[in-house]
């Protein structure tokens, strides 16, 4: 989704993610060890705390409802056709290897009309049947929301995993102690059949339903996508 959203690489994408969930998910877990420890919460007061820290993580989430605007592809969700449509028989028109056009992603050298290439800079030149100049790649994004967006990110994972403890807790403060490990184990078997499996193949599905450029082979079958239309991407994390 960092990705998509503003324009960084597939690895600084991945730092980023790394960088904010693992550490957020850290400090709630310790921050709620220690508030109950240090409080001596009872199990009623554990539940007010998950109640309300409930609420809490719902409405952060709503930050992921902030979205930059989706990368413009001539001929996908955008019509400029400057540079005239790639014709049917241009080797290589299945596979997605866009250049950039003052500020327009093309989905390839061939959709832009190039005809040169210039293995010094990258570049490709004599686009759009004239002197215009493509940058190898995507369009870069000047959407001023990653910062807005890790701090949400942030407290999403940190409120997240401040409930788990106080959700253990409430578990084991409620039944006999010659059952907790019968409950523990229960309450693992639920997290999975209603969480962890049917989460994310619910969430695919809607992820999916985002796509607006999907990697297709010779024989027109869908493999991976290439871009998302921003908007429905965040409507679907959230």
């Amino acid at each position: 989704m960092v990705e998509s959203q503003f324009g960084v690489t597939s690895s600084m994408a991945a730092y980023i993610t790394g960088g904010v969930t693992v550490p957020g998910a850290a400090g709630g877990i310790i921050v709620s060890g220690l508030i109950v420890k240090w409080r001596k919460l009872s199990g009623l007061q554990c539940a007010k705390w998950q109640a309300c820290i409930g609420i809490i993580c719902i409405l952060a989430q709503l930050g992921l409802l902030i979205h930059c605007p989706s990368l413009q592809i001539d001929g996908v969700n955008t019509n400029t056709t400057t540079c005239g449509a790639c014709s049917t028989t241009c080797p290589g028109r299945d596979v997605y290897e866009p250049v950039c056009i003052d500020g327009v992603t093309y989905t390839s050298p061939c959709s832009a009309a190039c005809t040169h290439y210039n293995t010094t800079s990258s570049d490709f030149y004599s686009c759009c049947g004239g002197a215009v100049t493509a940058t190898e790649g995507q369009c870069g994004s000047q959407c001023k929301w990653l910062i807005p967006y890790i701090i949400c990110l942030f407290l999403i994972m940190f409120f997240t995993f401040l409930n788990n403890v106080f959700f253990l807790t409430v578990n084991l403060r409620c039944v006999k102690d010659s059952e907790r490990v019968i409950a523990i184990s229960l309450q693992s078997v639920a997290f999975r059949v209603f969480g962890s499996f049917p989460g994310p193949i619910i969430l695919g599905a809607f992820i999916d339903k985002a796509c607006i450029l999907w990697n297709t082979n010779s024989c027109e079958e869908k493999g991976a996508c290439q871009e998302y239309n921003n908007s429905e991407l965040m409507t679907a994390a959230v």
